[in-house]
């Protein structure tokens, strides 16, 4: 655990990995949606699919397993699916709603930058009950761009009317983690598993460290 006092009037959260526990959903969708219409993803072609966008993995995936379903369908399944998930089955990260009722308290102004698409922010953010303590919602697509690039969380902070040196970043990937610090936010690091190779880089990176919300209460 890595804590120290930060100065925060502003704050910036990541969603999934962050505020949401969603990132295994993500790993394990091809697998889970596949194993679904009653078939069996093998390893090597699970690997090849993980590197790729979703089209040319569906492809791969139907034309391996000499699926009855186009590629195509195969996409609007998984898009389905992950609609599913955020809309009835996503849960917030341990002390979340705890550690919001006190940045609010404190007045701290808080913003969602995440590469997630609206549709699906929006679904999560009904069914966790989180939306009244933002100000707004900003997402890669809308940004122009994704995290290895600082835009989304410049453009985010001119939202909440910020200051660079008195906002916090809030993210669990290593790439927004290191974007966010070359701007020069504070940032604060979150574990989240799917990250685990990641996090004695991430500990160096960033100013506070934790497993997960409520080590911050």
């Amino acid at each position: 655990m890595k804590l120290k006092q930060l100065h925060q009037t502003s704050a910036i959260f990541d969603m999934d990995g962050t505020l949401i526990d969603s990132m295994t959903m993500w790993a394990n969708i091809g697998t889970g949606y596949v194993r679904s219409l009653g078939y069996e993803l093998p390893q090597d072609v699970e690997d090849k699919m993980r590197v790729m966008s979703l089209l040319p993995a569906c492809t791969l995936c139907a034309k391996e397993l000499n699926m009855t379903q186009t590629p195509e369908e195969l996409v609007t399944g998984m898009w389905n699916a992950v609609g599913n998930f955020y809309e009835h089955e996503v849960e917030l990260k341990a002390g979340v709603l705890a550690y919001l009722d006190k940045l609010q308290a404190a007045g701290v102004d808080l913003y969602i930058a995440t590469a997630t698409d609206r549709p699906l922010v929006e679904k999560a953010v009904a069914r966790t009950g989180i939306g009244a303590y933002f100000k707004g919602i900003i997402t890669c697509a809308e940004a122009g761009k994704g995290k290895s690039d600082s835009k989304i969380f410049l453009d985010a902070l001119e939202q909440v009317d910020g200051d660079l040196s008195s906002t916090v970043v809030y993210e669990d990937s290593l790439v927004a983690i290191e974007t966010a610090k070359a701007a020069g936010f504070q940032v604060v690091g979150i574990y989240d598993v799917i990250a685990a190779m990641h996090q004695t880089q991430i500990q160096d990176l960033v100013d506070v460290y934790i497993q997960d919300f409520t080590e911050l209460l």
